[in-house]
């Protein structure tokens, strides 16, 4: 799943950047601006995230609770979203930093390089998505303002599980 879920990052960014650490990756952040974005650059990212899905759904006794909340949290990034979309003209749609990099400004950092390429490409309005999993309050004390949310109950390790998913916006 996790090879599925980057692949489709892969496949809808048109800007990336890592932050490195005596030669290890610390960081990542990708994002698209939507007037810069070419859907044949990205073929192989779009088929391979797809190739991930089809071999998923394959072995579908063994990958089912993957494959179910994966479309658990797919439709409702959809149901976040619906009636908003036009009023984006860019998203992120990757960040991470390592655990152990957390609060050292790795994150502030690498969210200065898509905000200067997205403004560069005349972006106005950027959306993400993001849930409880992740450090989403990073988001609320940076300037984003969270449009909504959604509880869903999943499945992590073999237990029942709840993940809270948010729909965020900056505008620059």
């Amino acid at each position: 799943m996790l090879k599925m879920y980057l692949q489709g990052c892969l496949a809808e960014s048109s800007f990336s950047q890592v932050a490195e650490k005596d030669g290890k990756i610390i960081g990542v952040i990708m994002g698209q601006a939507k007037n810069n974005y070419k859907c044949l650059s990205h073929l192989h990212n779009i088929i391979s995230a797809r190739y991930h899905y089809v071999a998923m759904s394959f072995q579908a006794v063994k990958y089912k609770d993957n494959i179910d909340d994966y479309k658990k949290v797919q439709n409702t990034y959809y149901q976040l979203i619906t009636g908003k979309e036009n009023d984006f003209d860019g998203s992120l749609t990757l960040f991470a930093v390592t655990q152990e990099c957390r609060g050292l400004g790795v994150g502030k950092t690498l969210l200065s390089y898509p905000f200067e390429y997205l403004k560069s490409q005349n972006t106005r309005n950027i959306y993400l998505y993001t849930d409880s999993a992740c450090n989403y309050k990073f988001y609320d004390n940076h300037g984003f303002v969270r449009l909504g949310e959604e509880n869903l109950k999943i499945t992590r390790e073999n237990k029942p599980s709840t993940l809270d998913v948010f729909l965020y916006e900056y505008t620059m």
